[in-house]
């Protein structure tokens, strides 16, 4: 787990509110971002994919947003073009120290003293939305971390109040590390003095939140490195303590490699949506098979239980290439709630898609198929001929697929018709747009039948188009909107 800093240049608390109203502008749904992984580079503009947290569906969606190194000394932190904050970079010695998610960018301010070189000195304290947090921070001691330090958790935020205790030494952490929340230990582990893991540790997922409750139990190596049995374990809500629903072995070795039968975690596992993938790995860190897609999430009602099992995956290569061969069924990226969609075919041995490839809707024990094409023979995983495609965001209020035609070089050709579910008519309602040149659009909307207190609209970006229902107080009838931007 990486460990990222946060003791950011100070703005003054009406720049800060400047930064606020700028979000509320570009984020009507109040999103917030959460990053896995930092980024350290001297300048320039960097792309990076982070976690969205959604408040109104209670989960994570990952965006893209951009961070700019300037000549000036700044920190331009933005997405799509539109200006989030730009944070003053006084700090010559120092590492350039990043915020981590947009609860960060919008809510957590440092305050402290530069020496005349520029560099931190003494005590440096944290605010998080305009509010001190009690006896939060530390002491600098030329521009380095020293001593006792309440410091803030990887992905701190409104959903994951968690802090880090224990002591610095000219920057590295030393000694024994514990995280805490609600003044409570809740994992930890020991560095050496120079800032290596050793022995047992109890660490936090860097996507520890609410709906993720989940830590990683197991040994350091005096290398830093993770030996032996590491297990995953899940909070319990309803027993009040944590459950194993992962985990496997490292080798012995030192290589970090993971071997013999491993448990891990999907990537959007959160929520009722806690999905595994059991596998093996063989000596050569190559994965062999994956055997099924497990949802570990369990509900005790009365004297009943409940455990879902997904019936996926596949094969990978005995050679350890970690390549997908023969037969496969995948989760959705956007598996997750009532949209339970998988993806069916094969692999050739190259790890190529080849062939025949559906799109099957599982629906209360129900499946469907709801899309799907061809893919070339040739291995160059080409889409060709007739293809009923799925929006980016089909689900329960969005059912809007695209049906047309690939030619042989995998391109759109022809006309391709845009279907949108009526589940009042139990039928497709139909639009439709021309490839010419496989770049110009026109398009055509047919109004569709009234649906009480909705309204939807279409928009076409780029040859995709995003639909957004949203609910209305308009009577009478709906309509499509169409536009291109």
């Amino acid at each position: 787990m990486m460990n990222i800093f946060f003791n950011l240049e100070v703005h003054t608390f009406a720049k800060q509110q400047k930064f606020k109203q700028i979000y509320k502008m570009n984020s009507s749904n109040e999103n917030y971002l959460s990053c896995r992984q930092s980024i350290y580079q001297e300048d320039g503009t960097i792309e990076k994919e982070v976690d969205s947290f959604n408040r109104e569906t209670y989960r994570i969606e990952k965006i893209k947003i951009q961070i700019k190194f300037t000549s000036d000394q700044k920190i331009v932190y933005s997405q799509n073009k539109a200006i989030l904050r730009v944070i003053e970079c006084h700090d010559a010695k120092g590492k350039k120290e990043l915020f981590n998610n947009m609860d960060q960018i919008h809510n957590l301010l440092w305050e402290g003293q530069y020496q005349q070189n520029k560099t931190k000195e003494g005590k440096w304290i944290a605010f998080w939305n305009k509010k001190l947090l009690k006896n939060v921070g530390g002491y600098y001691k030329a521009g380095l971390k020293h001593g006792l330090w309440k410091d803030l958790f990887l992905n701190y935020s409104d959903q994951a109040q968690i802090f880090e205790l224990g002591e610095y030494s000219d920057g590295q952490k030393i000694g024994r590390w514990d995280y805490i929340k609600k003044n409570k230990k809740i994992g930890g582990g020991n560095y050496n003095q120079n800032g290596v893991k050793y022995g047992k540790w109890i660490e936090l997922d860097e996507g520890f939140y609410s709906q993720k409750k989940v830590v990683y139990m197991g040994e350091y190596n005096m290398n830093g490195v993770k030996v032996g049995s590491w297990d995953i374990m899940l909070k319990n809500e309803l027993e009040k303590g944590y459950q194993q629903i992962g985990g496997g072995l490292y080798d012995q070795e030192g290589n970090q490699k993971k071997i013999g039968k491993w448990t891990e975690l999907d990537e959007e596992f959160y929520g009722y949506n806690k999905f595994t993938h059991n596998g093996e790995y063989n000596i050569n860190d190559g994965k062999l098979y994956l055997f099924n897609i497990e949802n570990s999430n369990k509900c005790k009602y009365y004297l009943y239980e409940y455990l879902n099992i997904y019936s996926g995956g596949g094969l990978y290569d005995q050679e350890g290439n970690q390549k997908k061969i023969g037969k496969w069924t995948e989760l959705d990226e956007e598996f997750y709630g009532y949209n339970k969609f998988t993806h069916n075919g094969e692999y050739n041995m190259n790890g190529m898609k080849v062939g025949r490839w559906d799109i099957i809707s599982n629906q209360y024990g129900e499946y469907k198929q709801i899309g799907g094409g061809s893919y070339d023979q040739e291995g160059n995983q080409k889409k060709i001929g007739k293809w009923v495609e799925l929006d980016e965001r089909f689900d329960n209020q969005k059912k809007v697929t695209y049906i047309g035609e690939y030619s042989m070089n995998g391109m759109k050709v022809g006309r391709w018709d845009i279907m949108f579910k009526d589940d009042y008519e139990n039928n497709y309602q139909e639009s439709q747009y021309e490839n010419i040149n496989h770049e110009k659009h026109t398009q055509e909307y047919k109004q569709m039948q009234t649906l009480d207190n909705y309204q939807t609209y279409l928009v076409v970006v780029d040859n995709m188009i995003n639909m957004e229902i949203r609910k209305s107080q308009v009577s009478g009838q709906n309509w499509m909107k169409g536009s291109i931007v």
